[in-house]
């Protein structure tokens, strides 16, 4: 039988510990890499997915159409936060004012817009519902003229 030297000893069982060590180490290594990269698939995957774009669309952006008699259109998730959306037409038949009740009081106020784009809203709030009021189609243009105007005739006064 051969007598071991103390090095060896000392050496044998320390080295056997440090593959050790390093053998769990690497083993995790290649789990944690193996999981993140299975992880990253799985996001890529399920973020291609309609459904999923959806369900966030309906988190981060609710969104209601509604036609000019009030009727809900398309429902993108804000449907559960407005109770009814109340339209009133002058003797023309032209939207004039659009009233927003909530079903919860709502302290930032809706974004109204009209889907072509030709007129504009001012809102304001009456107790917890939102009036939109219709300014006209060239509202900015008119409001941008008047102060113009204003500003005109306080420069001749001067």
């Amino acid at each position: 039988m051969v007598k071991e030297s103390k090095a060896a000893q000392f050496w044998t069982p320390f080295l056997r510990g440090v593959a050790t060590v390093f053998g769990v180490v690497g083993i995790l290594a290649t789990l944690w890499w193996g999981l993140d990269a299975y992880l990253d698939k799985l996001i890529s995957y399920k973020l291609r997915d309609p459904e999923t774009i959806k369900q966030i669309a309906y988190l981060i952006r609710p969104a209601l159409v509604f036609d000019q008699n009030g009727n809900f259109e398309i429902d993108n998730g804000a449907a559960q936060f407005i109770k009814d959306v109340k339209v009133q037409k002058n003797e023309k038949g032209e939207v004039q004012k659009v009233t927003v009740s909530p079903k919860e009081s709502l302290n930032v106020q809706p974004l109204l817009t009209c889907l072509n784009g030709t007129i504009y809203f001012q809102a304001k709030r009456q107790k917890s519902d939102w009036v939109f009021e219709v300014v006209g189609p060239d509202y900015l243009t008119r409001t941008s003229r008047n102060q113009i105007g204003k500003a005109v005739q306080a420069a001749l006064a001067v």
